[in-house]
């Protein structure tokens, strides 16, 4: 028994290594997983959880889905549905889509009268950080690029039942959602977060 012990202990410290290895692997096959069950039906499809889950693995864990996520997004979700309410924006069928947008590009004191801007700090920079696409991210410093603003619309949107779609174009990302207040000439309005631009299209 004595002889097997040096083995059994090289055993366990090589095992112990290549658990340690698999680690930050196992949190995007993790995410993975979920979201899969989401798209098959086999789990409640939410695209709040969705965005958490992937920065959720980039961070390995250490992104709590209540304090860095819910809890902000539901203290916004709160204020919205008051600018909603006193604005009468009820009047339009697009009138949950201006609301969002008013709260993220206007100052008020739901947001600390700090709009939502885009991040030219790390726009610069030759090796810029990943996480500036994440809206864990964007919802504490209210800066954030082509990926994050419109992902935050987003799940807004889905969070306050208002119909808007995220829209794709080469390295880019806005939100889409019909014109049903015939407020343009056009059938749908593209909303820019990046320059604060409703354009119809």
């Amino acid at each position: 028994m004595k002889k097997l012990w040096p083995y059994l202990l090289f055993l366990s410290i090589q095992l112990s290594v290549q658990a340690q290895s698999m680690v930050a692997e196992d949190y995007y096959v993790s995410a993975f997983n979920e979201m899969s069950d989401m798209l098959a039906g086999r789990d409640t499809l939410s695209i709040k959880r969705a965005g958490f889950l992937a920065e959720w693995a980039y961070y390995e864990g250490k992104l709590d889905y209540k304090t860095d996520f819910c809890d902000e997004i539901d203290r916004i979700k709160t204020f919205i549905l008051s600018l909603y309410e006193v604005n009468k924006l009820q009047a339009y069928k697009t009138g949950m889509q201006m609301a969002i947008t008013s709260y993220i590009v206007s100052p008020y004191s739901g947001n600390g009268y700090t709009p939502y801007t885009y991040d030219f700090e790390t726009f610069a920079m030759d090796d810029e950080p990943w996480e500036r696409q994440f809206v864990s991210r964007t919802l504490k410093t209210h800066k954030g690029q082509c990926r994050s603003l419109p992902w935050m619309y987003k799940i807004l949107a889905s969070e306050l039942n208002a119909d808007a779609s995220l829209s794709h174009a080469p390295r880019h990302c806005y939100i889409m959602y019909k014109d049903e207040d015939k407020i343009t000439p056009e059938e749908w309005i593209n909303l820019e977060l990046t320059t604060n631009q409703m354009n119809p299209s």
